[in-house]
């Protein structure tokens, strides 16, 4: 992995400063969930932040405000003989991050449709202090799920506005704040709600056409 793995997919320009000109203070500490080929975490440590990264993937960067828990997320509940809880590492933030994260939880290899919504849940319910607010980015259009090649199994899911008032019920949170992007040649423009809810995305791609960032709290 290197830098320009992390700043190549245009969308990345989008969703990092949303999310940073949202954090203020009172966000002290943060968990980026799902960080194994992403800058973000040291970014946010790098301005004053004190950050913790979880990837099942090693993770190869290192700052003094930065602390890294290696291990799977949905695991996080879960005792095993001879292993510690990984909930107990991690304890609660201020903030949660998730960026191009959620649309891929539960897919792959793993077929567990809902894991989305349960991830949502234990972030809530396990992760997340008081008035803690969560910054979530995937891919907008139409609900489905699309496959990297032809017959493959899904590999990510597309939101709409009904999709994430769903988290949010689940996660017995509420969305703050919400805008949709879209992409126009090499660059990301600002789209109304309702365009950014009836993107029509192919079964098969690489990215999606669009990208919603939303704050829950």
């Amino acid at each position: 992995m290197t830098y320009l793995a992390d700043v190549s997919t245009t969308v990345r320009f989008v969703e990092y400063p949303w999310i940073m000109t949202r954090l203020d203070r009172l966000c002290a500490t943060i968990l980026d969930i799902g960080c194994w080929d992403s800058l973000f975490p040291i970014m946010l440590a790098s301005v004053g932040h004190s950050v913790t990264g979880v990837d099942i993937r090693d993770y190869p960067y290192t700052h003094k405000n930065f602390t890294f828990i290696q291990g799977d997320i949905m695991d996080i509940g879960t005792f095993r003989a001879g292993e510690s809880n990984i909930i107990n590492q991690l304890g609660r933030f201020d903030a949660v991050t998730l960026v191009s994260v959620l649309e891929h939880v539960g897919l792959g290899n793993r077929m567990v449709w809902d894991a989305d919504e349960s991830l949502m849940k234990l972030i809530s319910r396990n992760l997340l202090a008081e008035h803690g607010r969560v910054f979530v980015t995937v891919p907008c259009g139409l609900p489905k799920l699309i496959a990297r090649e032809p017959g493959g199994q899904p590999w990510f899911r597309t939101y709409n506005r009904s999709t994430l008032n769903a988290l949010a019920y689940w996660a017995d949170m509420e969305i703050v704040d919400c805008e949709y992007f879209a992409q126009n040649g090499t660059t990301f423009e600002r789209i109304p709600e309702e365009l950014g809810n009836k993107l029509q995305n192919p079964d098969v791609a690489m990215v999606a056409r669009g990208v919603v960032c939303v704050e829950f709290a």
